[in-house]
């Protein structure tokens, strides 16, 4: 059985060279956009100090093989055993993730010029999508309220009451579990609070139906997705 010949992989130690540095710089200015990125929301801060290695792996792999059609084979084979076993939650994280390797498909291949105007470009996309995004937190916040009512003096069990409060004084109140049992009122809901005073006047006005009932309050808009 004939297999494939090993053709001679040529290629510039001039031009690798250039391309790891302009890499290296890229790849640096990526992390350090993740790492102020991270600051404003929960994202995982170790994964910026990868992401440079990330992108100056995938340069290195891309400039071995591609001058090679039974590299460029035997690597489909090597990376179809590769398994990442930490979970991705935040499509931000995916996002640079994937830039990165960009970044190395494009040295790796020699299109500086798609690697130092794309990159930039990109992070002024996200630039750009997360300014607007705090401007659209600051009009509203999503809050994960809990609600906790006894009914210890025999009195029906105010569910109409307690959610009609609650839509009364916030914006989309989403009901997602409501618990009825041995005479106690449980229900959680995602809403949408405006302001501090729209906070203020919610939990007062619960507090009036019922003084012994127990309020939660969970700021939900920073959290990872689940």
């Amino acid at each position: 059985m004939n297999s494939l010949p090993l053709s001679p992989i040529n290629f510039s130690l001039f031009d690798l060279s250039i391309n790891l540095g302009i890499g290296f710089l890229l790849s640096t200015i990526i992390s350090i956009h993740y790492l102020h990125r991270s600051k404003t929301r929960i994202l995982r801060k170790d994964l910026a100090y990868a992401l440079p290695a990330i992108g100056l792996t995938t340069l290195l792999v891309i400039t071995v093989v591609k001058s090679s059609l039974a590299l460029s084979l035997g690597l489909v084979g090597a990376l179809s055993i590769v398994r990442f076993r930490t979970p991705i939650k935040e499509p931000e994280e995916l996002a640079y993730i994937f830039l990165s390797i960009a970044l190395g498909l494009s040295l790796g291949a020699d299109q500086r010029e798609a690697a130092l105007i794309g990159v930039p470009f990109i992070l002024l996309i996200f630039s750009i999508g997360s300014l607007m995004s705090d401007k659209r937190s600051k009009k509203s916040v999503n809050v994960h309220l809990t609600i906790k009512v006894s009914n210890d003096k025999g009195r029906s069990i105010p569910l109409e009451k307690v959610t009609s409060i609650v839509n009364d004084h916030t914006t989309n109140a989403n009901f997602q579990r409501i618990d009825i049992q041995d005479n106690q009122l449980l229900i959680n809901c995602i809403m949408a609070i405006k302001s501090e005073q729209e906070t203020e006047n919610l939990l007062n006005k619960l507090l009036e139906f019922d003084p012994s009932a127990s309020i939660s309050l969970l700021d939900d808009s920073t959290y990872p997705n689940e």
